[in-house]
């Protein structure tokens, strides 16, 4: 009885870790194709003249989201406050916005759906 117990948690234990692995994998790549687009598009497409996102950036947002958890009206604003302050920066750096892009959604996608 104590071994299948243990048995039963370790299985447990391991396919959440497993999910919260894929799910980080998840993230990791959304931050990339929001950030790897500055790379693309290029930083001034994104910005309005006084430093806002405009809507392609939001649209780029949302639909990213959309793509990720099936759902076309996750909410945007945290994921557009991220990006608007990587691209303030005087230079952008691809790397530091794919992280704090995957750090916002780490508690927003991963941890906010297995509970």
């Amino acid at each position: 009885m104590k071994t299948s117990l243990y048995l039963a948690t370790a299985v447990l234990v391991m396919s959440l870790t497993a999910a919260h692995a894929d799910c980080l994998d998840d993230v990791a790549d959304f931050g990339d194709k929001i950030c790897g687009a500055v790379r693309t598009i290029g930083k001034s497409s994104f910005l309005t003249g006084n430093g806002e996102l405009n809507a392609a950036a939001k649209e780029l947002i949302a639909k990213a989201l959309g793509e990720h958890s099936g759902k076309a009206g996750t909410e945007t604003k945290i994921y557009e406050t991220v990006l608007q302050e990587q691209l303030a920066a005087e230079r952008v750096s691809l790397r530091k916005c794919g992280i704090a892009m995957a750090r916002a959604a780490i508690d927003q996608i991963c941890f906010r759906s297995s509970h």
